[in-house]
C-alpha cells in the first residue's frame, strides 16, 4: 500500500477548492483505482494542507550543447529527439528539461545550457536503470547534442524550503 494515501483522503476535506481529478493526476491516470493513484503520486494537491509523502532521489544534469551546433538545433534535438528517447528508461518516474533563457539586460552568463532532471523512486531504481538498453540508448545519443566535457552531474535528495501557496484558498 502507498505510504501516506490514506492522507490524501483527510487532506483533500480540508481543501477549499478541488480540480477535476485529469488536473492532478498524469494525464494517462484516472482515480479509477488505488494503483491509479500510486503510480502517479506524489501530486500536488491545491490547498495549503499539501503534504509529501514519498520521498525520491533525483539526478541533475547540467548541460552545453556541442560546438557547431545554434541554440535552436540544440534545445529541438534535445527536447523533440533526445527527450523521447530518455523517456523509455525503466524505472524513471520523472524527467524534467530546463532550457536556458536569454535574459535581456543580465549581465551573468549561463555556465551551462540546461538542465536535466530524473526522478527515481530510489538508488537501487536508479542503479537498475543504468544498467538498462534504453539507458545505453540514451547516453550514446548525447554525441549528437552535448559537449561532455562540459557537463556537471549530481545525485540529490530534495528539501523543500519553500513552496508558493495559492493565496486564493
Amino acid at each position: 500500500m502507498l505510504g501516506g494515501f490514506p492522507l490524501v483522503f483527510i487532506l483533500l476535506q480540508n481543501c477549499k477548492a478541488w480540480p477535476a481529478p485529469i488536473n492532478l493526476l498524469h494525464p494517462s491516470a484516472s482515480l479509477s483505482s488505488t494503483a491509479d493513484l500510486a503510480e502517479n503520486w506524489p501530486f500536488r494537491l491545491p490547498c495549503r494542507a499539501y503534504r509529501e509523502t514519498k520521498m525520491a532521489i533525483k539526478v541533475v544534469y547540467c548541460i552545453t550543447k556541442k560546438a557547431g551546433l545554434s541554440d535552436e538545433e540544440f534545445f529541438h534535438y534535445w527536447k523533440d529527439v533526445h527527450g523521447p528517447i530518455g523517456a523509455r528508461i525503466p524505472r524513471l518516474r520523472r524527467l524534467v528539461q530546463s532550457h536556458r533563457l536569454t535574459v535581456p539586460g543580465d549581465e551573468h552568463r549561463p555556465d551551462y545550457d540546461g538542465v536535466a532532471e530524473l526522478w527515481f523512486d530510489d538508488v537501487d531504481a536508479l542503479l537498475a536503470a543504468r544498467q538498462s538498453p534504453e539507458w545505453k540508448a540514451s547516453t550514446d545519443d548525447e554525441a549528437n547534442f552535448v559537449e561532455h566535457s562540459k557537463v556537471a552531474y549530481i545525485v540529490t535528495e530534495e528539501h523543500t524550503i519553500l513552496r508558493e501557496a495559492d493565496p486564493s484558498l
